[in-house]
């Protein structure tokens, strides 16, 4: 599985990264928003992981952008936040926005890559 993650978090990122590369995924990361898009449709990922709280961009902004490329529409999209004291709250938003789960912070390195595969089973069932 192919999969971008946005943070502007670099140990995030750096985590993020290990445990599914571990698992055997080809992983992207930026702590650029602004070249989110860019590094998306340059990938064409499985899914795409965004932090909520970002400067210049926040996630759901990015998913407005994400979900307008007609490439990308295979593309499963993953919101991930810190501030998840009211999860369902954010996981209504991140659906709004065009997103197909939401992921609160801190989140459990022992069952990332498996949550995240099956968001990406059920987008493709979806689509």
């Amino acid at each position: 599985m192919k999969i971008c993650v946005f943070d502007d978090d670099q140990q995030i990122l750096d985590l993020v990264k290990r445990l599914f590369e571990k698992a055997g995924h080809e992983v992207t990361v930026s702590t650029q928003p602004g070249l989110a898009v860019g590094i998306a449709v340059n990938n064409l990922p499985d899914a795409v992981i965004t932090d909520r709280m970002m400067p210049d961009m926040d996630g759901l902004q990015l998913i407005g952008k994400l979900r307008a490329r007609k490439e990308l529409e295979n593309t499963a999209i993953i919101l991930m936040s810190a501030d998840s004291r009211d999860g369902d709250r954010w996981r209504r938003e991140a659906r709004d926005a065009g997103a197909d789960d939401f992921i609160g912070k801190p989140f459990d390195p022992k069952t990332i890559t498996a949550h995240v595969a099956a968001i990406v089973e059920l987008h493709r069932a979806d689509n």
